[in-house]
């Protein structure tokens, strides 16, 4: 994609900090890639096989249930648009510091003979708290993300369980049936 951009775009740009952008998204796919495929893969298999179990059980558990998962997975879907918009601005900011870093190793002599060493610590010092920042927010986030989804996967089991006593005692399950159910 880079090659094929205009050469004014090449004429604006550091080729420190396209590099640097570079490593950094291929770092990142290859440890997304290695990770949440097998997760994707794993969850799909289960998610189905335990959708037909709760449809074949009770179908007005699997109802129940249902309804949780799909306000379960639109969180889901909000924090991976979330991460994904953080993570492309973590990668820049990363890249503006390693640009900023790159400039002054590679004219030290400039930057000493102007005395500018504390001008450039500070840009570079700069740089660093705003990384420090996006990532303090993308762990609140993720902290959010994990409560609320926690949360709500133990208010399903517990409705779940509150509904399932009350089948059992009308007799329309039996508790055989609703510990499998809840399993």
């Amino acid at each position: 994609n880079l090659l094929r951009q205009d050469i004014t775009f090449h004429d604006q740009s550091d080729v420190g900090v396209l590099t640097s952008r570079l490593t950094s998204d291929c770092s990142s796919m290859s440890r997304i890639l290695g990770m949440n495929i097998n997760l994707l893969i794993r969850n799909v298999f289960k998610t189905i096989g335990g959708a037909a179990y709760l449809w074949f059980m009770s179908p007005r558990f699997f109802v129940q249930t249902l309804a949780s998962l799909a306000v379960i997975l639109l969180i889901n879907v909000k924090y991976g648009q979330y991460s994904r918009k953080a993570a492309t601005t973590e990668q820049e900011q990363l890249a503006l510091g390693n640009q900023i870093a790159t400039e002054v190793l590679t004219l030290i002599r400039t930057v000493r003979i102007f005395g500018t060493e504390r001008s450039e610590n500070t840009k570079y010092q700069k740089s660093l708290e705003h990384l420090i920042r996006i990532g303090t927010r993308q762990i609140v986030a993720y902290g959010m993300f994990l409560t609320s989804a926690t949360f709500l996967v133990n208010a399903t089991e517990a409705l779940c369980l509150l509904y399932g006593g009350m089948c059992c005692l009308r007799g329309e399950i039996t508790p055989e049936q609703l510990t499998s159910f809840l399993f």
